[in-house]
């Protein structure tokens, strides 16, 4: 009987060292899954700034051509 729950114990410190090591393992894991992808939205996120930055450039320089071509037809009304 004693040997029986000798190996009983046994087996329950190596169930629970075995536990604890998926534990940390799968944390791990997790940690790791959440960086990358903060680090992918980051990323995206400067594309999409980027993006606007540019689109943004892009319609102040048309803006910009209409209305020099209105006071220029204004000149020319006046």
């Amino acid at each position: 009987m004693k040997q029986n729950l000798t190996d009983l114990s046994t087996k329950t410190t190596e169930a629970q060292n075995t536990h604890y090591r998926a534990h940390v393992v799968t944390r791990k894991e997790i940690e790791q899954t959440i960086a990358a992808l903060q680090n992918m939205l980051e990323t995206r996120k400067e594309q999409l700034i980027n993006q606007l930055t540019t689109r943004d450039a892009e319609q102040q320089e048309i803006i910009r051509r209409q209305r020099n071509d209105i006071d220029e037809q204004l000149k020319t009304v006046s």
